[in-house]
């Protein structure tokens, strides 16, 4: 029994103990205290009529597809459930060795109790583009622009600092279930024309904030305009509420600026038409694709093939015009055809054409009598 006694933590029961008060008075506080829901919606909307929180209310990332996405900032969720009320979150450590952290996070409203959790893994490194005297790098990688990353072990600041940014975009996501979705669409919109109104009232500053926030991630003006594909000066209220959006995906740590840079040229890639180089030099399997692309399929490669004699793979750079050309006056005549009205060959048969048929039935059957 002694034993029993002596392999128990005090320190791990007075911990326990605690946690379990600090919920207890949560909840009789809510009880006595219940949810305005009227008032906590007019103090969410109110406070996104305010310029400088307007700014902080969307995010804007990119996804595949070449799409992004807009969504409530992890600041904005902060605010609504602190004016929701009878919100409780909180974090705790499940699992930590030499390499992982294992945290869950959660929120519960203490008057419905509807709880969200979510659990996700901390890695104790970090990526840098260069290493400091003394610093091994456990690996090294290629990043989208072509420059070598370093994966280091992270310092305890550093650790800590991923650990807060996880935390924050967990309670995000799982405290946003508990607001009403029409109040937070109520929210967004508010506060895009807060920024709107602000935009047309004092242009100059409201652009001048904007590079400011930007400053002070490393994200400077000169890559803003090439970004936007024009100076700073003719930028549009549309265009700068969608760098706030994306000033917050960066400042929560949902995406880099690298990121929105390689959005951008996979999609001026993309739309840019290929040179034509070396005319005597065989299309390239880009020019390949576009070909097939207009052929809607490989059913007129034979055609395109005894046009051109030569093998498809065998067509030549400077011939790519010509067999575009080629490939729209077959896909013409086949439309042609399948649009144009009955031959006469299919047409039913004159009222004048039925009677000399007749007629001659009628004398071949007096004929075959007489015989």
């Amino acid at each position: 029994m002694n034993t029993e006694l002596e392999r128990i933590d005090p320190a791990a029961i007075a911990k326990a103990e605690e946690v379990k008060a600090r919920i207890q008075a949560a909840y009789i506080v809510a009880m006595k205290k219940p949810r305005d829901v009227d008032q906590a919606r007019v103090k969410i909307l109110k406070a996104c009529e305010r310029p400088m929180f307007a700014e902080k209310v969307c995010y804007r990332k990119p996804v595949g597809g070449g799409k992004f996405v807009e969504g409530p900032s992890v600041r904005f969720i902060e605010h609504a459930l602190r004016e929701w009320c009878n919100i409780l979150t909180d974090s705790q450590v499940l699992y930590e060795d030499e390499t992982t952290i294992r945290i869950k996070a959660y929120v519960t409203d203490l008057e419905t109790n509807t709880s969200h959790a979510k659990e996700f893994n901390i890695q104790k490194t970090v990526e840098r583009r260069s290493l400091k005297d003394g610093q091994e790098a456990i690996s090294q990688r290629e990043n989208s622009t072509g420059e070598i990353v370093y994966l280091i072990i992270a310092t305890e600041q550093e650790t800590q600092n991923k650990i807060a940014a996880q935390v924050s975009k967990a309670i995000r996501n799982e405290g946003g279930r508990l607001i009403p979705a029409d109040i937070i669409d109520e929210a967004m919109i508010i506060a895009k024309k807060t920024l709107q109104d602000e935009h047309a009232q004092d242009p100059e500053k409201s652009k001048k904030r904007m590079m400011d926030s930007f400053a002070k991630i490393n994200v400077f003006p000169k890559q803003l305009a090439d970004y936007l594909g024009h100076t700073i000066d003719t930028i549009s209220p549309q265009e700068r509420n969608e760098l706030l959006g994306i000033y917050q995906a960066i400042e929560s740590g949902e995406a880099s600026w690298n990121d929105y840079v390689q959005k951008k040229q996979d999609e001026i890639d993309y739309n840019k038409k290929p040179e034509i180089k070396n005319g005597d030099q065989p299309i390239t399997r880009e020019q390949a694709d576009q070909i097939l692309t207009r052929c809607c399929g490989s059913e007129l490669i034979p055609q395109i093939e005894s046009h051109f004699q030569c093998a498809f793979a065998d067509l030549k750079q400077c011939q790519l015009q010509d067999v575009f050309q080629y490939v729209d006056e077959l896909r013409a005549g086949e439309q042609a055809q399948h649009s144009q009205p009955e031959s006469k060959a299919d047409t039913y048969l004159t009222e004048s054409q039925a009677m000399n048929i007749r007629m001659r039935i009628k004398g071949d059957e007096e004929t075959e009598k007489k015989i």
